[in-house]
């Protein structure tokens, strides 16, 4: 790989941060979860009005069945502002990588050994991590298999002690 090869690449990953790090791809998601945050304070606010002299029961109900959709709106809101930055710090690591790809390898070919395994590696490796897709999911396998399996025990682990409560 020469240097125009690796410049080439770099400002190609240079261009894909710059844009998924702009103001409005980033935080507005940030404002829109703190809007939905504000109207779920605000329908709260609603329910609990004292104003109101007669409450029917069916009106308390249908206000409370409100306040999950800004919630859900909130959480989305949050997750797609992680996937933004995710994808922004992803495109600033893979440009790092290609600006130091050149430099990199010409040293490891000076100094390494004759069979050129040390290079080898390292190329392989740097291309791996620049062709990693940058809306991957970044959990590992064990990370999610231990999760669920705690999960599980700790469910069994309720449902135990509700059994000997009610025994």
């Amino acid at each position: 790989m020469n240097y125009k090869t690796a410049e080439g690449i770099s400002a190609s990953f240079q261009t894909q941060y710059d844009n998924s790090n702009t103001f409005w791809n980033k935080n507005l998601w940030l404002v829109l979860a703190s809007v939905c945050l504000l109207i779920t304070i605000g329908l709260g606010i609603w329910i609990i009005d004292g104003n109101q002299k007669e409450l029917d029961l069916n009106i308390i109900i249908t206000r409370i069945t409100l306040l999950p959709f800004p919630i859900f709106g909130a959480i989305f809101c949050a997750n797609q502002y992680t996937k933004q930055k995710n994808i922004s710090e992803d495109y600033a690591y893979k440009m790092v990588i290609a600006k130091s790809i050149v430099g990199f390898s010409e040293q490891l070919k000076k100094h390494s050994s004759e069979d050129k395994s040390e290079y080898l590696h390292y190329i392989k490796t740097a291309l791996e991590e620049i062709h990693k897709d940058p809306l991957r999911n970044r959990k590992s396998k064990s990370e999610k298999s231990d999760f669920g399996e705690q999960k599980i025990k700790d469910i069994i682990e309720i449902a135990q002690k509700l059994k000997n409560i009610s025994n």
